[in-house]
């Protein structure tokens, strides 16, 4: 009795989401953390299939996933859940399949850490690395436009007298700036 209080009190406290599902994926149990992250009170998702929080587009995924968990006993894997509200959360789950006796499956113990924030993050890194790249490309190429301007540039102040080269250097001058100000 001292140990399974122990182990709840563990449960109860953690800050990943932790849950036990029957072998019908039905949850079993679910810890406060999961409960409040997806927006449920306990009683509203005792019983409900697993299924009912992950996100729509991850359902096959999940589905196969789930088969070779049976078989191999664990998995880690990211995939999102959905709260009560539908908004997305983005997680790390460590899943271990429970066992009877017989080699029976019984169901999953699962635990979810939530990376949301840390997926921002990276994508904020990645939006940030994208824009440098353009950055440093837009600098390269105005530098090159920069050479072919000034010389268009030189090329008329030179007056040729061949109206059409003074034609197309207008041109190539005019498509420069252009170009510059894009």
């Amino acid at each position: 009795r001292d140990s399974e209080e122990k182990f709840r009190t563990f449960m109860e406290t953690a800050s990943d989401l932790m849950y036990i599902t029957d072998s019908e994926g039905r949850f079993k149990y679910i810890n406060n953390a999961m409960a409040n992250t997806l927006g449920y009170i306990k009683e509203e998702i005792m019983g409900m299939p697993f299924l009912e929080v992950l996100d729509k587009d991850d359902l096959e995924a999940a589905r196969k996933r789930r088969q070779e968990l049976i078989e191999s006993g664990e998995n880690i894997h990211q995939l999102i859940w959905e709260t009560k509200t539908r908004k997305k959360i983005f997680g790390e789950m460590k899943a271990v399949a429970i066992f009877d006796n017989e080699g029976v499956f019984q169901g999953i113990r699962g635990i979810f850490r939530d990376i949301t924030e840390r997926k921002k993050i990276e994508e904020s890194q990645r939006l940030t690395q994208l824009g440098k790249l353009a950055a440093d490309m837009a600098h390269e190429v105005k530098n090159q436009i920069a050479v072919i301007s000034t010389r268009s540039g030189i090329s008329l102040m030179r007056k040729p007298k061949d109206k059409d080269l003074v034609k197309d250097l207008e041109i190539i001058k005019k498509q420069c700036e252009q170009i510059n100000d894009i």
